[in-house]
């Protein structure tokens, strides 16, 4: 803080470099600027996520739900992704590989 004065004071533009943990905790960065956003998550209640630090005036970048539960888009990803048929996702499933 006090280099980042002197420096302001010099009419030298800086501003601290936070880590993780400080940036989270700042009220400029962490709510005015929205950069932190809770959000409901099944089994775990409300959780804290990073938001999108692109802004813009008619797009709304926060997450829209929750995250899915652990292997809750395996089948569609095997299926969509993949192209593996029903019957091969089937037999992984009765194999132990899913």
């Amino acid at each position: 803080d006090d280099v980042v004065s002197i420096l302001n004071g010099n009419g030298v533009p800086s501003c601290p470099i936070y880590d993780l943990k400080q940036a989270s905790e700042d009220p400029h960065i962490a709510e005015a600027r929205g950069m932190t956003v809770e959000r409901e998550q099944p089994g775990l209640g409300p959780v804290t996520l990073l938001g999108n630090p692109i802004k813009m005036s008619a797009t709304d970048p926060a997450p829209r739900g929750p995250a899915p539960e652990l292997g809750g888009d395996t089948v569609s990803v095997l299926e969509d992704l993949l192209g593996l048929s029903r019957k091969m996702i089937d037999e992984l499933r009765e194999d132990g590989a899913l």
